[in-house]
């Protein structure tokens, strides 16, 4: 799938009011191969920055559920999966200074969550044809 693809599954996804690590778990359907209603769940919960909580944004949340996906999720892969998963958030913390969702809200001026999630989207999507 083209980044534009990506982007605009997300933007219609955002537009029905789905979260941050839904947005970016779902528009990667060629990663996980699942369908929309089961990723959407295993999503929904990231959210908020973890439930509504604030903590990890959602946006990195999505992205590291793909990374998962990206691998075998045998114990072993634990080897390559952490690794990638936190080059993924360097690159995240390196763009947006923090990868937690309540210092993104309260940033001057606060990182609006549709830009996160285009953000995320595109920081995925380039890793990933990088990296295979």
């Amino acid at each position: 799938m083209t980044l534009n693809e990506r982007i605009e599954i997300a933007q219609k996804l955002r537009a029905q009011g789905l979260n941050c690590s839904q947005c970016v778990a779902m528009a990667f359907p060629d990663i996980h191969n699942l369908p929309d209603e089961v990723i959407a769940k295993l999503s929904i919960g990231f959210g908020g920055g973890f439930g509504g909580q604030g903590e990890v944004c959602g946006v990195v949340s999505g992205m590291t559920i793909i990374e998962g996906f990206r691998s075998n999720g045998g114990a072993k892969d634990k080897i390559t999966v952490y690794p990638r998963v936190s080059n993924l958030s360097e690159i995240f913390k390196s763009k947006h200074c923090s990868i937690i969702c309540r210092e993104l809200k309260g940033m001057t001026p606060p990182r609006p969550c549709n830009e996160l999630i285009l953000s995320g989207i595109e920081i995925l999507h380039n890793f990933i044809n990088e990296t295979e």
